[in-house]
């Protein structure tokens, strides 16, 4: 279980950081099922804030089979900036099941379907929707990701992103890691994005902290959009994230 956990850092959507976190409340023989919680300085999603560039407090816990099943769900504060909606979306829930298999020594792959839903609306409109992802993981060391939502936000229109990541340990309690993406998601946010981050994840026994400089930038043109909400880019910006989990 830990090395498919080690896997879902590459998942922004699962802001990478928490999950990463996570890895500090496992060990190789773990139950099969394990959570955590955490306390990040901004969440920081494919380029841009859902917590209007605050504090946001987040929930994870993850059942694995062991012939490879998973099921699970996320769960975190946001903020749109919304001064449209007057019941504003103010939780994300975030169920997900999938399933994960080993075609040799150094590959794996995992295959995820995850349901994004909102306790409100998001300037003026239900926002919930699916999304597939399909990752594939070399050694726990390198990672690709690609994501699909056909109908993202709920506006119509499908998104598509990818990620690439790596990671290194430098002692057992030490790690090196460093993603970059691209969304493309104009016809929804009136721009395609660019995004990267770069930091260091230390772990204790039943916790963690990760401190890391994450960045955006805008690409593809500008699409106008019916949709009220145009997420402002994180452009540079170091974000430290608090975990401890069982």
């Amino acid at each position: 279980m830990l090395s498919r956990i080690s896997a879902m850092l590459v998942k922004p959507y699962l802001p990478v950081i928490p999950i990463m976190l996570m890895l500090a409340c496992v060990q190789d023989s773990l139950a099969e099922v394990s959570g955590s919680l955490s306390l990040t300085s901004n969440y920081f999603w494919r380029g841009y804030s859902k917590s209007d560039n605050g504090l946001a407090a987040q929930g994870f816990v993850d059942y694995q089979h062991d012939k490879g099943f998973f099921a699970g769900s996320w769960l975190s504060q946001v903020d749109f900036n919304d001064d449209v909606s007057s019941d504003e979306a103010r939780l994300e829930l975030s169920p997900y099941i999938g399933w994960s298999f080993a075609p040799s020594d150094d590959w794996r792959a995992d295959v995820q379907l995850v349901r994004y839903f909102y306790d409100g609306d998001i300037f003026g409109m239900s926002a919930n929707y699916n999304e597939l992802y399909v990752s594939a993981h070399f050694r726990d060391l390198f990672s690709a990701q690609f994501a699909y939502a056909n109908d993202a936000y709920n506006q119509g229109e499908a998104t598509y992103d990818s990620y690439l990541s790596g990671r290194y340990p430098l002692t057992d309690t030490l790690q090196i890691s460093a993603g970059a993406g691209y969304s493309a998601a104009r016809k929804v946010f009136e721009y395609n994005y660019y995004y990267w981050d770069a930091g260091l994840t230390w772990y204790w026994p039943w916790g963690g902290v990760d401190i890391r400089y994450m960045g955006a930038d805008e690409t593809g043109g500008e699409f106008k959009t019916d949709w009220g909400y145009h997420p402002d880019i994180v452009h540079g910006e170091i974000i430290v994230t608090l975990s401890v989990g069982f």
